[in-house]
């Protein structure tokens, strides 16, 4: 999925591709955002 998206795939695209919807792909979209934030180690505010 996120290789579509780094290629600017319309979601229309995606969804035809994998066989499912948009919301479907919208989902798919904020699943992986939220999985990939939580592997972001946490900023340090007195870094700068």
């Amino acid at each position: 999925m996120l290789v579509h998206l780094s290629k600017s795939e319309a979601l229309h695209q995606l969804a035809a591709g994998f066989c499912v919807g948009t919301t479907t792909v919208w989902r798919y979209v904020r699943d992986i955002t939220e999985l990939l934030a939580e592997q972001v180690p946490p900023s340090n505010s007195n870094d700068a």
